[in-house]
């Protein structure tokens, strides 16, 4: 049985899929050295990581009926990309936040798997030669019972 974290997390990775700018998704951070193991025309590569449920209101359930936690989960999107041009630098990463944004907030409740979706982003990028980084995370909150998450 998959939790609602997990289809949460999946239907995450399917919107950043869905971007045709974006060539490759994983579901972990990508440490340098796997970085330079892709090929340039792999680029740009996401990693999407989700957190663990965080509780933030518990409801009684009705006589026999399991109780409802309301949690807020919290996934990061790690970007990666080439650009050796540092006049290109900033120009690509505006590109694929506004890409990246308009896809995750394209469907804020996940096909109904949380009641919304908000975005915040690192107010930085970082870069390790030849490769630039940023950082785009997700708060969902939802709903499950106390018999999964």
């Amino acid at each position: 049985m998959t939790s609602k974290r997990e289809s949460i997390i999946l239907a995450d990775k399917a919107l950043v899929e869905s971007v045709l700018q974006i060539k490759t998704v994983k579901r972990h951070i990508q440490q340098y050295e796997e970085l330079n193991r892709y090929a340039l025309t792999q680029f740009p590569v996401v990693g999407v990581v989700g957190g663990l449920p965080v509780p933030q209101e518990h409801r009684q359930g009705r006589t026999g009926q399991a109780d409802i936690i309301i949690s807020q989960l919290q996934v990061d999107f790690y970007v990666y990309f080439q650009e050796a041009d540092d006049e290109k630098m900033d120009t690509t990463v505006s590109s694929l936040v506004n890409y990246l944004w308009v896809a995750l907030y394209s469907d804020p409740t996940r096909g109904n798997l949380c009641h919304y979706t908000r975005l915040t982003a690192e107010p930085n990028y970082e870069v390790w030669n030849p490769f630039v980084a940023f950082k785009i995370t997700a708060f969902h909150e939802y709903q499950h019972s106390i018999e999964g998450i």
